[in-house]
């Protein structure tokens, strides 16, 4: 079984709790939260919409995204991350998951 490494970003703790509590209905491992350092507002966040077998959640995993402005700025700071490992056939579960708990990823520049 492969596994693969989520990052997810929240705006507040609950958000990543509640998603936390959620990943225990796929096989996962590893689950931690963590409070984000000051320093992450400048970067660029974007909401988890399920677009189909590759999330942009996961590390290794093909990223599809959107057209997004590089100057549009995060209306609230990212406060928590939640990081997991997940097996690979969870990893549409998973993601829609973080997507329910309204969870974001981080732009890669």
């Amino acid at each position: 079984m492969d596994i693969k490494t989520l990052r997810a970003y929240f705006q507040s703790e609950n958000d990543a709790v509640s998603a936390q509590s959620s990943l225990a209905s796929v096989r996962s491992q590893q689950l931690f939260i963590d409070e984000i350092p000051s320093g992450f507002d400048r970067e660029i966040f974007i909401p988890v919409i399920p677009y189909g077998p590759h999330w942009g959640l996961f590390q290794g995993i093909a990223i599809q995204e959107e057209e997004i402005d590089v100057n549009e700025k995060n209306e609230q700071p990212m406060t928590h991350l939640l990081e997991a490992q997940i097996a690979e056939d969870d990893i549409e579960k998973a993601a829609t998951i973080i997507s329910n708990h309204n969870g974001y990823r981080l732009r890669k520049k």
